[in-house]
């Protein structure tokens, strides 16, 4: 049966069997496109599983590189908010810059102007995700002119899925590494 027919159609087949006997056969087909073909049920369950085990396998992966990526970038804008609290230390005469971390918290992280983050003037405040804890130093402030930093040592932001080190030395370098 040819054609396009948009419902169930049943064909009858007349068959022989060995003894030369008439068997009437009925076949119920659904026809969903113009050649009469389609998919298979099982064909269906077929593709849906393999959706399935594939995205079972990537989801999770997708899901720690995201995490990963989030302390990388967290990492990278904090060594930026350190290193630019150094330089507004040394252009200002009048001032000197620090960041305030707080040690064990999680949530924000601020650049700040004055001599401690206690008399300070907020000049940004940083968001970060609750997922992303901090502990090691808990605040830096760079000295005016020459920005040498008031402590040196590490800051440590920690996730689920790892941590970072960013480090401080006496001259006022910062680097940071994975561990």
């Amino acid at each position: 049966m040819k054609g396009f027919t948009p419902h169930h159609y049943l064909e009858y087949f007349i068959v022989q069997d060995k003894n030369k006997h008439q068997i009437k056969k009925l076949s119920v087909r659904l026809s969903f496109l113009r050649n009469g073909g389609g998919f298979t049920f099982i064909e269906f369950l077929l593709a849906m599983t393999i959706i399935a085990v594939l995205l079972t396998l990537t989801v999770p992966l997708g899901i720690r590189f995201y995490a990963s990526q989030q302390l990388d970038t967290t990492t990278e804008e904090m060594v930026q908010a350190l290193r630019r609290a150094q330089l507004k230390s040394m252009s200002q005469a009048e001032y000197s810059f620090g960041v305030y971390v707080g040690s064990g918290q999680s949530g924000q992280y601020v650049l700040f102007r004055g001599g401690s983050y206690g008399s300070n003037d907020d000049e940004e405040v940083f968001d970060v995700s609750g997922s992303i804890s901090f502990s090691g130093l808990s605040e830096v402030v760079f000295s005016r002119l020459n920005g040498i930093p008031s402590v040196i040592g590490d800051i440590i932001l920690t996730s689920e899925n790892g941590t970072r080190i960013i480090n401080i030395n006496q001259a006022g370098r910062m680097n940071y590494e994975p561990r």
